[in-house]
């Protein structure tokens, strides 16, 4: 038990075993065993992670959260590569954004990924949406192989089926940052979100970032224009910081921030979990909505899927028709 107790800076004498958060405290114990991997990729400070004494007894101290200073993210734009069969029809998809935290930062988000969703568990549990939302969920034991089977398991048994494929576009980018705040309040029983809270959320939507390509400027501006840009992210990778303290002060007009009020960056330890937190309502609508048809909804982040069984032609144009009324809700 004694690795239990490091983990979650436990300082009772009570035995783990007659603890009333044993459960949450194994919990953590297990998460950090799973995210204990530190990171190749280099960034404004030196690699760490969970599995640092130093950096999880820093996090687990409230106080440091309330006053922490985040790092800006790392930009980047990755275009996923698209195949099919007929190479005259394939369309170049759009590229997405993508942000890396800070060494530091992605353990303090993990952790805060950790407690929200706990408090999601029971949540989900308790409004009958616990098989909805199956992205980044860590009660549920089953994979994403496992969804995609129940998927065409019930499509399987169904005669005649309307199935519903969907996404949300630019969903991240459009999260509003007030009704973000309101159900994270919701779920948290809270009047105003807690500091340590409040310190993060404000950094997840009034998030500062920098370009990757302004960094390599900053850092190889000789070698930017003749070297390949695989070639410099394996040197940079190689360093202990992206940038030197004395490079990182000298260039901080490249740094960006976020000034809107939506938007949270794609990427984050703690995006997906904010994700859910914020579907929490649109998650029970569709999910009352589809189980009184006897049907299936699933939610993988801005992904979604609704399996329906069809009894006559006219079902599809009333399925269409009540779905989309319940998402314009």
């Amino acid at each position: 038990m004694e690795n239990l107790k490091n983990h979650n800076n436990c300082t009772l004498t009570i035995d783990c075993k007659n603890c009333p958060q044993l459960k949450h405290c194994s919990n953590w114990d297990n998460f950090i065993e799973k995210h204990s991997d530190i990171k190749s990729y280099a960034h404004f400070d030196k690699r760490t992670s969970l599995s640092n004494p130093r950096t999880l007894k820093y996090i687990l101290n409230i106080n440091n959260i309330k006053s922490h200073n985040f790092y800006p993210f790392i930009h980047f734009s990755k275009t996923k590569k698209k195949f099919t069969q007929n190479k005259e029809n394939m369309k170049t998809p759009n590229p997405r954004d993508l942000f890396y935290c800070s060494h530091l930062d992605r353990c303090v988000y993990q952790r805060y990924a950790f407690l929200l969703n706990e408090k999601y568990n029971v949540f989900a549990q308790n409004n009958h949406i616990n098989s909805v939302a199956i992205a980044y969920r860590d009660n549920l034991g089953k994979t994403n192989i496992d969804f995609a089977k129940e998927a065409f398991r019930k499509i399987s048994s169904l005669k005649n089926a309307f199935i519903f494929v969907s996404d949300f576009e630019h969903f991240f980018d459009n999260i509003n940052h007030e009704y973000l705040k309101k159900k994270l309040c919701e779920l948290l029983t809270e009047q105003k979100l807690p500091e340590d809270y409040y310190a993060v959320y404000k950094n997840i939507t009034k998030f500062a970032f920098w370009e990757w390509e302004d960094i390599i400027k900053c850092s190889y501006e000789d070698e930017f224009n003749t070297t390949s840009k695989n070639k410099i992210k394996s040197i940079v990778n190689k360093r202990d910081k992206i940038l030197t303290n004395l490079q990182f002060k000298s260039n901080t007009k490249y740094i960006k921030k976020n000034h809107t009020n939506i938007g949270i960056p794609q990427g984050s330890p703690i995006s997906a979990v904010l994700s859910n937190i914020y579907m929490i309502d649109f998650d029970k609508l569709m999910s009352h909505y589809v189980k009184s048809k006897n049907g299936t909804y699933m939610r993988y982040s801005d992904d979604l899927i609704i399996i329906l069984p069809l009894t006559q032609k006219e079902d599809i144009t009333n399925y269409k028709k009540e779905i989309f009324d319940n998402i314009s809700t």
